[in-house]
């Protein structure tokens, strides 16, 4: 586990006197256990019932070998120890006689760049010795009073540290595991030994001695198995995390152990519950209790593809039998679904899961269970049931985590491990009070001054929130309080001192969003009631007003619906930090050279950072990334609807239930394009929205400089409306758009027609190609504005549809040449873009009204934009 273990011998690997290639065991580029000179080792978290630290720093000359087994000794870090080793010469086994200094790391060099740590690569070796006044740590060495310059006293008592609490893997866990129950003080957790016993029954953690002693219990966890009646399997996952379902189904109480869901008078009706599966290894040993293919039986709604597979008791398979099981029949159904991530409203169980240092055959990151082709890999549990060495058990921790509904964690060092816990406690956390939706990091994670933007909502009230948490310039880890909540600033803001800019689309230009300015189709809309009748114009005005933000009508008066926040709850709109210009167009033709892009970008470095992000308030949010504060609302007038429960009026209906409205995540992009009411040809920041489920359209903004977000300027920050009056085959916008340049030299929205199109249009698959600087009189002319491309299939009676496209420069002269996109049927479309006449703009294959998909996978729908 590292080179240092006097578990069972002081030296694991030989010097580099005896074994030049074994510098890289003692470099944490390689062992990722090793110590790493830029992190910060601290004794394992916690304090005692009366706030006592309950580990202190370890001292150098004596660092104990196991900090909570006083029997395991000291290890002296600061002298040299001779010893006898053991080698293997290829034939037999030899003994030789070694010497080492145990406080020494490697510096590594990558001498070929191929990002691999070679055994002949540059190397330097650093020993924490009196006579090295200084060492080079990192900005994140919190414990160096000069970093990242540290002190001999300092290097070597974090190298103590290190070697006390952290150098071996359960070590760490134990360290990540300890700082993320000392940081729970508003929740209620407890200890499940993976070797068939309790280790602390489930306790509120805001009680001190309860924390305490849970704290006690890991930190006096045996690493090692010492169960004489059950046997010592190496990792009896399966059976672990079913005893845990058991154990909140009440089905151990015959064992004295009561099942931590609260009754129903304490909240246990809406009460949300996880497991988190921490552990280094391939699950093995005895088989589950009767867990067969339980995310393959159909028996639920919530199993079947994505989370099938061919594969019985697995541990997916346990994930989700206590998923689908009704654990407390006995109480009402009333757990707060979170559409999309977790629908199930019976008590149940949500399972994340930890891999520490050990890695499947799937990626996460790139793999999606939804996609055509994907498939678990298919595992025979019982056939062997001790292993060594598998990685399909390790995905089987992914598609664990995937059925249960929770969040999977590939961590392969402590500090990933630690940081990754932390960020599961706040997912916990935010899904028992509010449900997180999406997350975007500032300035595409660069460094300085980096935040990371969290949306949430909460269904009881569907409210939303934007939180901006500062991100540590050392570990790259959020900090535990946000910098600020747009929710908090929008509801403590005076609207008659500081009123907000909203604006929205008269169906030829912006106008703000005021009565006066609003097309009829609108104020038709807000005078809507709730049996469908017409209001007078003053309810009109004053749910309007509402919508602006006016609260005086909510609950009295007109009996508005009460709303907990000003700001709606924000689902699948991810949030979108936009910054100072930072693409790679360039500065040669085709591109203007007059008005070159770079002259662009270095006028607008210093812009105003903002973040825009949709939500199911019937707004686009445009927040002002250092503050919170919003400078920016838009209200689609595509929206407009005087039907019964839809609608903008609906906002304001006291049996409101939830709609989507702008839900589509925004697309931002710089283009050189005309702007409204004549304006010339110029660089501008473009930002495309959409309504997803939330209606059939699209609408163009230009925040180029959020100096100029004001109501007067509505005609100018307004480009246009596309929706399914302009042309009836847009579907439900779905498909999120691409900005390029194409090759008859004007940029586009590429954009595919979306789902359900309106009765009216042919329910064919289609590519929609909208020139940004089409439509800025209001008018869509086919041909001259925009171009659509005709898949052929699909029809009123079996309607199709066309998800995101993914656009490519075939020979990278910054021009579009295609697109691909997938549709309904499975069928994958490439589509020719390469020409400088539009009218020559086609489907790829297949001959002229006979177009074929470059293949199909029918009954799979193809929804994601492909990876070209």
């Amino acid at each position: 586990e590292s080179s240092l273990n006097p578990g069972y011998h002081p030296y694991v690997a030989p010097s580099v006197d005896q074994e030049p290639e074994s510098w890289r065991l003692r470099n944490h580029h390689f062992n990722l256990l090793y110590y790493n000179p830029e992190v910060t080792y601290r004794p394992w978290p916690g304090t005692d019932a009366s706030g006592n630290p309950l580990y202190h720093d370890a001292p150098p000359t004596a660092a104990p070998a196991d900090p909570d087994d006083p029997s395991a000794g000291t290890f002296g870090l600061t002298q040299e120890h001779s010893y006898l080793n053991q080698g293997w010469n290829g034939f037999s086994s030899y003994y030789f006689w070694d010497t080492l200094f145990p406080a020494e790391y490697y510096r590594w060099t990558d001498s070929d760049g191929d990002g691999v740590v070679d055994p002949d690569d540059a190397h330097q070796r650093v020993r924490i010795e009196p006579g090295t006044p200084t060492y080079q740590g990192g900005p994140g060495r919190t414990d160096c009073a000069a970093a990242p310059v540290c002190t001999y006293a300092e290097e070597i008592q974090n190298f103590a540290n290190w070697y006390t609490y952290y150098r071996k893997r359960g070590y760490a866990a134990k360290a990540g595991l300890g700082q993320v129950i000392a940081s729970s003080t508003g929740m209620r957790l407890g200890l499940w030994r993976i070797y068939r016993n309790l280790g602390r029954q489930v306790a509120d953690m805001g009680d001190p001695a309860e924390r305490a002693g849970l704290l006690e219990a890991l930190y006096g966890a045996p690493m090692t198995c010492t169960d004489q009646l059950f046997g010592c399997p190496r990792t009896p996952t399966r059976r672990a995390l079913q005893q845990v379902g058991r154990l909140f189904a009440g089905e151990l109480e015959d064992e004295g152990l009561a099942s931590p869901i609260l009754p129903a008078e304490q909240g246990g009706t809406c009460q949300q519950n996880f497991a988190v599966i921490v552990t280094d290894g391939w699950w093995d040993g005895a088989p589950p209790w009767g867990i067969g293919n339980e995310d393959g039986d159909g028996d639920t709604a919530f199993d079947g593809p994505p989370y099938a597979d061919a594969s019985a008791g697995t541990l997916a398979d346990v994930a989700m039998r206590y998923y689908e099981k009704d654990l407390r029949p006995d109480l009402p159904d009333e757990v707060t679904p979170i559409p999309g991530v977790d629908e199930a409203r019976h008590q149940h169980l949500v399972t994340f899961s930890v891999a520490f240092g050990v890695k499947g055959n799937l990626d996460p990151e790139q793999d999606d269970p939804t996609a055509p082709g994907f498939s678990w890999p298919n595992i025979q549990p019982n056939a062997n049931q001790f292993v060594t060495n598998d990685p399909k058990r390790v995905d089987d921790l992914w598609h664990a985590a995937y059925n249960g509904r929770g969040r999977f964690l590939l961590a392969l060092d402590p500090q990933a491990l630690q940081n990754g816990l932390l960020a599961y406690l706040g997912e916990i956390s935010r899904r028992g009070r509010a449900s997180a939706s999406a997350v975007s990091f500032s300035g595409r994670e660069e460094g300085e001054g980096s935040d990371v933007y969290l949306s949430l909502f909460n269904s009881d009230g569907w409210s939303g929130d934007l939180l901006a948490y500062p991100l540590d310039p050392g570990s790259g880890r959020p900090l535990a309080e946000p910098r600020w909540s747009a929710a908090e600033r929008l509801d403590a803001r005076a609207l008659s001192l500081q009123p907000r800019t909203v604006l929205s689309y008269d169906g030829e230009q912006g106008v703000p969003f005021r009565w006066e300015r609003l097309p009829m189709a609108l104020r038709r809309d807000l005078r809507t009631n709730p049996s469908g009748g017409q209001d007078a114009e003053a309810v009109g005005r004053a749910r309007l007003a509402y919508l602006r933000g006016a609260r005086d009508q909510e609950g009295s008066g007109h009996g508005f619906r009460v709303r907990r926040s000003r700001l709606g709850d924000i689902v699948h709109a991810t949030p979108v930090f936009v910054g100072a210009p930072e693409l790679d167009w360039p500065d040669e033709p085709p591109f203007p050279t007059a008005t070159p892009y770079s002259a662009f970008r270095q006028a607008m470095a210093q812009r105003r950072r903002m973040v825009y992000v949709g939500a199911n308030d019937g707004m686009l949010h445009g927040f002002d990334a250092r503050t919170g504060e919003e400078l920016l609302a838009y209200v689609p007038a595509a929206l407009a609807s005087d039907q019964v429960a839809r609608g903008l009026h609906y906002l304001t209906d006291p049996a409101y239930t939830h709609r989507y409205y702008v839900d589509m995540p925004v697309t931002v992009s710089d283009a050189y394009v005309r702007g409204p009411g004549g304006a010339p040809p110029a660089w501008r920041t473009v930002l495309l929205g959409g309504l997803r489920a939330g209606g059939r359209g699209l609408f163009a903004l230009d925040v180029t400089d959020p100096g100029r977000f004001r109501e007067d300027e509505a005609a100018h920050l307004v480009l246009w409306e596309f929706s399914s009056a302009d042309d009836p085959d847009l579907g439900h916008t779905f498909s999120q758009p691409t900005v390029a340049l194409l090759p008859n030299g004007r940029w586009a929205a590429i954009v595919g027609n979306g789902y359900d199109d309106q009765p009216g249009g042919s329910g064919r698959a289609k590519l929609f190609i909208l020139f940004l600087d089409g439509g800025l009189d209001g008018r869509w002319t086919l041909g001259e504005d925009y171009v659509v491309l005709d898949t052929g299939v699909g029809g009123p009676g079996s309607p199709n549809g066309l998800g995101s496209p993914a656009v490519v420069d075939v020979d990278g002269d910054g021009v579009a040449d295609r697109a691909y996109a997938g549709d309904l049927r499975g069928n994958l479309w490439a589509f020719d873009l390469s020409s400088h006449q539009p009218q020559h703009w086609r489907v790829a294959h297949g001959t002229p009204g006979h177009p074929r998909p470059l293949f199909s996978a029918p009954g799979q729908p193809i929804t994601a934009a492909p990876q070209v």
